[in-house]
C-alpha cells in the first residue's frame, strides 16, 4: 500500500475534468518512420521495396516514444531523448536514439549499456529482426506481438534509467506489475478496462493501447479530414470501428492477424492521452435505426498521418468483445517518483 500511495502522490494527484480528461502538457505524436520523407535525417519517407522491410508495422515502437516523451518532455523523468517535440535529435541512422527511441535505422542489438543503446522496436522484437529475449525464433512476423510490448517497454527503462513498473492487461493476458504494487490480472470487461484509462490519465499518464486492426471510419462528429490532416492540430474527431479490416490503409505495411492465442496476436497500438465518459458524449454513434448507442471514448495518438493529432475511438462491450487486445502502463516505482517529487533529476545516462 505504501508503494501505490507514493507512486499515484508522484506521478500527479487526480485531475479529473467534469466530461472527461487528457493528459497534462503535449505529449509527443510521432507517427510512424513511413511517415517522414528526406532528407535523410527525416526518417526513411515511402516504403522503397514494395514488401517488407524493417520499417514497416511500426505502432508499437512509436506509441511506446510517445508515452517516454510525455515523461520526459512533460514529467521531467529522463527516459527519452532529452528534446521536447517536435523535431528529431540525432540525425536518422547517425545515433542509437532517433524519436524518444522509436528508431535507430542501424538497429543495433545493445551492447554493454549504456554505450550502445537501441530502439524500442528492437526490445519489442518488432518485424522479428530484434531482441531473442523474446523467444520468437525466426518466425518472421510483421509488427509487434502483443506478448512483446509490455517486456520490451520495461527492458528499455530498466535500460535508460531505473525503477519503473510495466504491466500489460488483456481480456487473457496479464503481464507484469500493475500500478498497485501487484501481479497484473486480466480485464473482465469493458468498464474495468476503460477504468484503468480514467485512472492513469487522472493521474497524467499515458497508456497504450492495443487494438486488433485499426480500420477506422469518421463518425461525421468534430473534424473529419478525409485524407492527411493540415495542420495537426489539437482537437478531437470521433471514428468508429469497421466490420472488418482486410489490410493497412495507412501505408505503413501492418499485417493484422487475429489469432487463436491473443499473445501472438499482430495488431495496431496507439497511445492514449485523455478519455471521454458515455454520458459525456451521447449519441454520436447510432445503431441501424438510427438510434443513440451510449459509448465510453477513449482519445488516443494513432501514429499514423490520416487523422487529427487526437482523435477518439469507443471502447464499450462490442469493442472489447471483437477489437480491443490490451491496455499496456508504464508508472515510475517509489525511489524514482521521490526524485521527481522531490524535483531531483535522475542522472542521465551517456547516451
Amino acid at each position: 500500500m505504501f508503494r501505490f500511495i507514493i507512486g499515484l502522490f508522484a506521478a500527479g494527484l487526480p485531475v479529473a475534468g467534469a466530461v472527461g480528461q487528457t493528459i497534462q502538457g503535449l505529449a509527443p505524436d510521432w507517427n510512424q518512420p513511413y511517415a517522414y520523407g528526406p532528407p535523410l535525417s527525416a526518417g526513411p519517407g515511402p516504403n522503397p521495396t514494395g514488401g517488407h522491410d524493417p520499417f514497416d508495422a511500426w505502432s508499437a515502437p512509436t506509441s511506446a516514444a510517445n508515452l517516454l516523451g510525455h515523461w520526459d518532455d512533460v514529467r521531467g523523468l529522463p527516459v527519452g531523448d532529452g528534446t521536447p517535440a517536435p523535431g528529431t535529435t540525432v540525425g536518422y541512422g547517425g545515433g542509437a536514439s532517433w524519436h524518444d527511441y522509436q528508431l535507430d535505422a542501424d538497429r543495433p542489438g545493445p551492447g554493454v549499456a549504456p554505450a550502445a543503446l537501441t530502439d524500442l522496436g528492437w526490445y519489442m522484437d518488432t518485424n522479428n529482426s530484434g531482441d531473442v529475449a523474446r523467444g520468437n525464433g525466426s518466425d518472421g512476423h510483421v509488427g509487434t506481438y502483443v506478448k512483446d510490448i509490455q517486456p520490451g517497454l520495461q527492458t528499455l527503462l530498466d535500460t535508460v534509467s531505473s525503477g519503473w513498473t510495466t504491466a500489460t492487461r488483456g481480456a487473457t493476458i496479464a503481464q507484469g506489475t500493475d500500478v498497485f504494487g501487484n501481479p497484473a490480472s486480466p480485464h473482465a470487461d469493458a468498464d474495468s478496462a476503460f477504468a484503468e484509462i480514467v485512472s492513469e490519465i487522472d493521474h497524467n499518464r499515458t497508456v497504450l493501447m492495443t487494438w486488433k486492426h485499426w480500420d477506422i471510419e469518421w463518425t461525421g462528429v468534430g473534424t473529419g479530414c478525409g485524407g492527411i490532416c493540415p495542420p495537426r492540430e489539437r482537437q478531437d474527431g470521433y471514428y468508429s470501428f469497421g466490420d472488418a479490416a482486410s489490410g493497412d490503409i495507412w501505408g505503413n505495411d501492418e499485417v493484422w492477424l487475429d489469432n487463436p492465442n491473443p499473445e501472438l496476436a499482430l495488431g495496431h497500438t496507439v497511445s492514449v492521452v485523455g478519455y471521454r465518459p458515455a454520458w459525456a458524449d451521447s449519441g454520436i454513434l447510432k445503431d441501424e435505426n438510427g438510434q443513440p448507442i451510449q459509448s465510453n471514448w477513449v482519445v488516443v495518438q494513432d501514429n499514423i498521418d490520416g487523422t487529427q493529432r487526437n482523435i477518439a475511438v469507443p471502447l464499450r462491450d462490442e469493442e472489447f468483445a471483437t477489437v480491443w487486445l490490451a491496455n499496456t502502463t508504464a508508472v515510475p516505482e517509489p525511489a524514482t517518483a521521490l526524485l521527481l517529487l522531490s524535483g531531483l533529476a535522475l542522472t542521465r545516462r551517456r547516451r
